[in-house]
């Protein structure tokens, strides 16, 4: 998905934790909380209209992925524990990265 860079059940899991339960009248007000946080994470800004066409895509995909998987309740959710796990890998490999930039310059 371009600028989306996690997993549909990914992005659903840590939301499910904020959120509980998870309705699908709130897939709109996760995806615009999701994508405020993009302007920054590519070196890009993007106006507001931009901002919200990518929300709405993001909206129509994870509608396609919820109902491809048979429901809300069929997603197969990441556990808090497992969520935690991803965390840390994710944690060590951007520090690992952070690193070997930092030794390279």
């Amino acid at each position: 998905m371009g600028y989306i860079c996690i997993s549909e059940k990914l992005f659903l899991s840590n939301f499910k934790f904020d959120i509980q339960p998870i309705y699908a009248t709130e897939l709109k007000k996760m995806c615009d909380r999701y994508v405020i946080d993009l302007p920054g994470s590519e070196d890009t800004l993007f106006i507001t209209e931009e901002l919200n066409h990518l929300s709405d895509f993001l909206v129509k995909h994870l509608e396609n992925y919820i109902k491809n998987k048979g429901g809300l309740d069929k997603v197969g959710y990441y556990t808090e524990e497992e969520l935690d796990e991803i965390a840390k890998k994710k944690r060590k490999k951007y520090l690992k990265q952070w690193f070997v930039g930092m030794v390279q310059i």
